[in-house]
């Protein structure tokens, strides 16, 4: 009976004998008890309601996909991107470095002189050496430190000394670095137009742009050789060369091989560009080799230490028949610290995918990291899972076997049908314990670590080194709060301004972890309608009180202590939606399980493999009909936006409202700018397009990070245009608090 005290079943079997007619049988007395018995009630509940609730779930699930679609369809028509202007071209030869001529190639191969607002180049930077990639990000330092002492947002003696020094010599080291070809283009560029329209219209008549366009050019970056071209319709059916008309074209040597022309789909600040590369099957072999053989690693190292702790303090208990492991402190400590260990598993995972993972893009940063922190979370709780189950005592058949056919078995299972019931109880208690373990000890605790831990850990250690001068200058205090603090390393061992600035940076959203969760918490709650026990009810009260906790939280405290960050596509929530399919498709096998545990299936092997059988086709029946919402909404990168008024503002306002572009956040581009802008071969735009590629505002052309455009803007001017009068703030509505 589960949860109940043995004087209850004790009850329930007396009742069975008074039930069973007299002269009572054995064969009486069990069909009585196993007919009243609240496991067949159990049974026959979940047998119905677990295929009602996937079909409930199966239809709000495609409802709010749907709906979700339809708001980012709806939102990126009447919003301007910097998406909504860029195309992106594949497969550049290495030898394109040259952002002017390239711009020059493209307005008179596209037809579009004085339409393009410029091109952006990414640099093949995984090419560089690690000592040679760390100067690179050291450059953006310092150029970062010295447009905050110029704009007036520190002092000269906060920032590091020989600061200018530094730059210049970053000059020169910068110039070595392009003029040995270290860097190289990486095969990709993004192409930004001044309209809408102008690069809606290339997407639809080009595809791609013959290779050879961009081997003979002169040294004004005119590529005259037009014969050597060929223009491709979006179907790739062959126009033809110019000049000629025929439609057929003979195509010899490389001259088959294609720079793609493709939408963007990502925001500049979405885009990691230190992580370009020239070869894709490098960066495939790490992505989805070695990246796979380091999880499974991290999966088997968890594992082990979960084995270890079952095998020397949980199952000496069990194999004895023993209650009350789960009471006692020891195993509670050492349990506590095996989910810790979990916790430790699960960012070691996100630094592997961020560090050591080669995406181009924030959003597969994200993608990735939710799908591998998801399978090492269901891989781990299903072992912990398999544990509780497995134990000695429990039986799965909860009818009889026939007492004609099997009289051994019969009795064999009559004796313990009341352990086994016992036990089954005692799993589904445990069952409940271990998702509050996880709840309370993976989501709160391991939410507060990873976003405030940081914050407030830098803020003390600040404090101790510049207010409260813990231990006194240059004391054994001091030295070990710097060391803690990031890149706190320099000549004279001080804490400037930029490093103190960088330890108080906010954390972002991390929507990998929430996505996560919520899988894992779903699933774990719908493995327990496998059992025969109504803890139902309190698993069910448990995900009431986490989504409680999780909006407050969200909504009301986390908004204030994320950093900025940018998922500039749906493809995150995407990932969640498909991987949530088979969360949901878990209900239906839970209905053949029940069949089988009733006797309507004979064979354990038979009712797996159905089980099995119904989990693929519910997961195919989920997926199709996200695959039928994509096909009606269709695609939004088709054609051009809702404007207001009905006129497009333009990129150049899109880049004033957003303080990004794609040239700002572009390390290499920055850099040439700074130091070497009219270098052979590397030039960047000419002067009047230059202007154009970064906000009004940041008249210095630094290096932007997200969160922190006031750095480009005079903090004079930022204060001017920041600061509003009392009668203002009021005229507005806004508190004067």
């Amino acid at each position: 009976r589960g949860q109940e005290t043995p004087s209850q079943d004790y009850q329930t079997l007396e009742w069975a004998l008074e039930s069973a007619q007299c002269p009572a049988t054995p064969m009486d007395v069990i069909g009585s008890l196993v007919q009243q018995s609240p496991r067949i009630e159990y049974a026959d509940s979940y047998r119905l309601a677990s295929f009602f609730l996937w079909l409930i779930l199966l239809f709000l699930s495609w409802g709010f996909y749907c709906y979700q679609q339809l708001f980012v369809t709806k939102y990126d028509r009447t919003h301007q991107t910097a998406e909504d202007y860029t195309l992106r071209l594949q497969n550049l030869p290495r030898h394109v470095t040259s952002e002017r001529r390239l711009l020059h190639l493209l307005e008179k191969e596209f037809r579009m002189e004085g339409k393009i607002h410029g091109v952006c180049i990414c640099y093949n930077m995984l090419k560089l050496s690690p000592d040679e990639h760390a100067h690179i990000e050291e450059m953006i330092e310092n150029i970062t430190e010295q447009d905050t002492l110029e704009n007036g947002w520190c002092t000269q003696s906060t920032c590091s000394p020989g600061l200018d020094k530094r730059i210049e010599e970053d000059g020169e080291d910068f110039t070595q670095l392009i003029r040995a070809r270290k860097i190289e283009c990486s095969g990709e560029a993004y192409v930004v137009f001044k309209e809408q329209a102008h690069m809606v219209k290339v997407q639809e008549e080009r595809c791609g742009i013959r290779i050879n366009a961009f081997s003979n050019h002169d040294d004004t970056g005119v590529y005259d050789d037009e014969d050597m071209k060929l223009n491709y319709s979006m179907n790739g059916t062959p126009v033809g060369k110019k000049g000629s008309g025929e439609s057929t074209v003979h195509l010899v040597g490389d001259s088959m091989q294609f720079v793609e022309i493709t939408p963007t789909q990502s925001e500049p600040s979405g885009i990691r560009f230190y992580e370009y590369c020239t070869s894709e099957e490098e960066s495939n072999w790490n992505n989805n080799v070695k990246m796979p053989i380091r999880m499974f690693c991290y999966i088997g190292l968890y594992s082990i230490v979960a084995q270890l702790f079952y095998s020397s303090m949980i199952r000496p208990w069990q194999d004895n028949m023993i209650e009350g492991a789960e009471g006692s402190g020891a195993v509670n400590l050492i349990s506590k610290l095996v989910v810790l260990f979990n916790f430790a598993i699960q960012t070691m995972v996100m630094v592997d995918v961020e560090r050591f993972g080669r995406f181009k893009y924030l959003a597969d940063v994200d993608q990735r990291t939710f799908l591998w922190n998801t399978l090492l979370l269901v891989i781990t709780n299903m072992y912990l899972i398999m544990q509780e189950c497995y134990r000695p005592g429990v039986r799965w058949d909860i009818t009889p076997p026939p007492y004609d056919q099997d009289q051994e078995a019969w009795w064999e299972w009559r004796r313990t049908w009341f352990q086994s019931t016992k036990v089954e109880g005692q799993v589904a208690e445990r069952l409940a314990e271990l998702m509050t373990e996880q709840i309370m000890m993976l989501y709160i605790i391991g939410e507060v670590a990873n976003v405030l831990a940081p914050v407030i850990f830098y803020w003390i250690a600040l404090r101790g080194i510049f207010v409260w001068n813990l231990g006194g200058d240059n004391s054994r205090v001091q030295q070990v709060l710097r060391s803690m603090l990031p890149e706190h390393e320099n000549a004279e061992k001080r804490v400037t301004a930029r490093l103190a600035e960088r330890a108080q940076i906010l954390v972002p959203l991390l929507l990998w972890m929430e996505y996560t969760y919520i899988v894992v918490f779903a699933w774990m709650a719908f493995f327990t309608f496998f059992l025969a026990s109504g803890t139902g009810s309190t698993v069910c009260g448990l995900l009431f009180g986490f989504s409680v906790i999780f909006y407050i939280w969200q909504r009301y405290v986390m908004l204030w202590l994320y950093g900025k960050a940018t998922y500039d596509t749906e493809a995150s929530y995407v990932a969640f939606s498909r991987v949530w399919g088979f969360v949901i498709s878990f209900l239906p096998p839970i209905s053949v399980w029940w069949t089988y545990r009733l006797g309507g299936i004979q064979e354990k092997t038979f009712a797996f493999v159905v089980m099995a059988m119904i989990f693929a086709l519910a997961t195919l029946v989920y997926q199709y009909g996200l695959w039928c919402i994509d096909w009606l909404i269709g695609s939004r990168f088709e054609s051009v936006d809702t404007f207001e008024g009905g006129k497009d503002p333009g990129y150049t306002q899109v880049m004033e409202s957003q303080s990004y572009s794609w040239w700002n956040t572009n390390p290499i581009y920055v850099l040439k700018t700074r130091h070497c802008p009219e270098e052979p071969d590397f030039e960047v735009h000419d002067a009047a397009t230059q202007e154009r590629l970064w906000p009004k505002n940041q008249k210095r052309k630094g290096f932007f990070e997200l969160g922190k455009e006031f750095r480009h803007e005079e903090k004079h001017l930022w204060d001017e245009n920041n600061a509003l009068s009392p009668s203002a703030r009021q005229d507005q509505g806004l508190s004067m608090g």
